[in-house]
């Protein structure tokens, strides 16, 4: 074992996998999570369908951990399990272990909710019919695309010769040459149609931009307006992104709030853990986020020049 000194005690912070955290919430109150606890599946060792599940329980001022028999309950053709049988627990193996902390170790940062419920309303389900649109669309495309790159060959009468079973075939790569007598003879030609490409690609576009305009994304914050030289200073990007930024100061909210938390209970576990090293007070931070967007250099320097009158901010060598 290495002293101490090499890697001393703190606190871990880490995302937790969300398909893997089943929240209990409370009789009482539909919006509130009293406990979390952490699943993990392990196969039993010389077993093929037998499983062990782990489970880390979360409570306020308590970790329990237990271990349960798991046994596949419903697989799909290729034997994958889809669901399982939980069976008994292991007594022998239920741990606990106390906290300090007043509330669970494990914080749920939501999207937006309506109120009823602690789980989040993702922003995607709304757009489905839009993107079941768009793929539609392009599927047509490419169907046309496809049907036109190996056409029909319409070819005039008695150029079609019959196999041993009576049916009808045209060598093309044979039959390269055609002898045509006069200028009302038909002439071989591939059979092709009008599939209104133009108007399908504009749809396309029709519908992309319109699913920019419903999740709040500016055509410029994916590059498809102003990709050229004019027009692209980080102020002029700024002023063209307000809805995207609008829509980012709203995600903030909800992870400031969980963020903080996430500090706070760092803050209780040091200071319950060994008081006499910590050195403050549990304290709420304030937390400061960035906007994303590229700095221009060239702006921030007229910025900086105007507030200050011109006087010189930097050294020579500085700059």
């Amino acid at each position: 074992m290495y002293p101490e000194s090499f890697d001393r005690p703190n606190t871990i912070i880490e995302p937790v996998d969300a398909k893997k955290v089943y929240p209990q919430v409370s009789p009482y109150d539909r919006t509130k999570i009293v406990a979390f606890h952490i699943t993990n599946t392990v196969r039993k060792a010389g077993s093929i369908d037998d499983y062990l599940l782990y489970v880390e329980s979360h409570y306020a001022g308590e970790i329990v951990y237990r271990k349960f028999d798991l046994s596949s309950f419903h697989t799909d053709r290729h034997g994958n399990i889809l669901t399982f049988r939980i069976g008994r627990e292991d007594k022998g193996y239920r741990e606990s272990e106390e906290t300090g902390v007043p509330v669970p170790l494990v914080v749920h940062v939501p999207n937006y909710t309506d109120g009823t419920t602690w789980q989040g309303i993702d922003d995607i389900s709304e757009h489905v019919t839009l993107f079941d649109e768009i793929n539609n669309r392009m599927s047509q495309i490419a169907h046309i695309l496809d049907s036109h790159a190996d056409p029909a060959l319409a070819v005039p009468t008695g150029l079609l010769q019959d196999d041993g079973e009576g049916n009808s075939y045209f060598q093309v790569a044979v039959n390269k040459v055609f002898e045509v007598m006069g200028k009302d003879d038909i002439l071989p030609e591939y059979i092709t149609w009008n599939g209104q490409l133009d108007s399908a690609f504009k749809s396309v576009d029709n519908l992309i931009e319109f699913l920019l305009s419903t999740s709040e994304i500016p055509n410029v914050a994916i590059g498809m307006q102003d990709s050229g030289t004019s027009g692209n200073s980080g102020l002029a990007i700024k002023w063209r992104m307000n809805s995207l930024l609008a829509k980012i100061n709203r995600k903030r909210q909800f992870f400031d709030s969980g963020l903080k938390q996430v500090f706070q209970v760092a803050q209780m576990l040091e200071l319950d853990a060994n008081p006499s090293a910590v050195d403050y007070e549990l304290t709420i931070p304030v937390i400061k986020f960035k906007d994303g967007l590229p700095e221009d250099e060239n702006e921030q320097a007229n910025i900086m020049s105007i507030r200050t009158g011109g006087v010189q901010t930097l050294s020579r060598k500085t700059a």
